[in-house]
């Protein structure tokens, strides 16, 4: 790593002494609060068992998710991570474009926001809102 740092072919990320080092493109700024945010994304990922078609902010019409996957039963669920605070209104808004999207985009009716937040978000009946806390960081 240290010969691609000294290339100027990647960034070393300064992260706390708790979490495992973390190098990147050198278009990315080290400061950027999208890097925590992939991240969480890369936690959900490994937390959910790793699933194969895991796709990350795919554009569906109006509404995009953080993720987009199907799990082993092939059920599909549309995933928002959200790790700084938004107002109710703004999450509300994205629920509101999910369901706005249904069997036009996409075929989920399963809505996950991991968050440490809590949300006061509606959906219709025959959606299904699931509430989970941020992933934690996995270290090998």
């Amino acid at each position: 790593m240290k010969r691609l740092v000294t290339a100027g072919s990647c960034l070393p990320i300064p992260r706390t002494k708790d979490k495992c080092y973390l190098y990147a493109d050198p278009s990315i700024n080290p400061k950027s609060n999208k890097i925590d945010h992939y991240m969480k994304i890369v936690d959900f990922y490994l937390a959910s068992g790793r699933p194969e078609n895991f796709i990350v902010e795919p554009s569906l019409g109006c509404y995009e998710p953080d993720v987009f996957f199907k799990d082993k039963s092939n059920k599909s669920i549309c995933v928002e991570i959200q790790i700084t605070p938004i107002s109710h209104k703004k999450m509300q808004k994205k629920a509101n474009d999910f369901v706005k999207e249904y069997n036009r985009e996409h075929d989920s009716n399963i809505f996950v926001l991991a968050s440490d937040y809590n949300y006061k978000i509606e959906l219709p009946k025959g959606f299904k809102l699931i509430r989970q806390g941020l992933p934690k960081e996995i270290i090998f």
